[in-house]
């Protein structure tokens, strides 16, 4: 068997040396194919957490726990972090898709809890309390200082 013939390379309009040169794409990735091994089956399986953010496709699985909180995490990841994890939520596989879909709901959650906290403490806070010297937060008397 001979070895496969890299792809040849368009001719440069001007001729110049050290002018960029194009290959066909076909051509490339036809070269490359035929550099794998012969018992090469397509990509390596997924192995860790980081290659599966990395590489899968929309319909790869990867097993999931939940936190108390209810964000869905690593499987291997969660088994560290002891008290964190919701002893009660199942465990299971989640495509890439569904994954990213329920860290997305998640956020929104979240972000909604956040707003709610906020809105809540905004309330709360006694008029009486509140400053009303702009400038240094005094109450605002006769002969205050900052008085205009």
């Amino acid at each position: 068997m001979r070895p496969p013939k890299p792809p040849l390379p368009f001719q440069a309009e001007d001729g110049k040396a050290g002018t960029a040169i194009w290959y066909p794409i076909g051509e490339v990735l036809d070269y490359v194919v035929s550099l794998l091994p012969v018992g090469a089956k397509g990509p390596m399986p997924i192995r860790t957490f980081t290659e599966f953010l990395g590489q899968a496709t929309p319909a790869d699985v990867w097993p999931f726990a939940r936190l108390q909180t209810g964000q869905p995490i690593d499987f291997f990841a969660s088994l560290r972090l002891g008290e964190l994890v919701d002893p009660d939520a199942d465990c299971g596989w989640l495509s890439l898709t569904d994954f990213l879909d329920e860290t997305s709901a998640w956020i929104e959650q979240q972000r909604s809890g956040l707003t709610v906290r906020k809105l809540g403490a905004a309330i709360d806070v006694p008029v009486s309390n509140l400053p009303s010297c702009l400038r240094c937060g005094a109450p605002d008397a006769d002969g205050h200082r900052c008085r205009l």
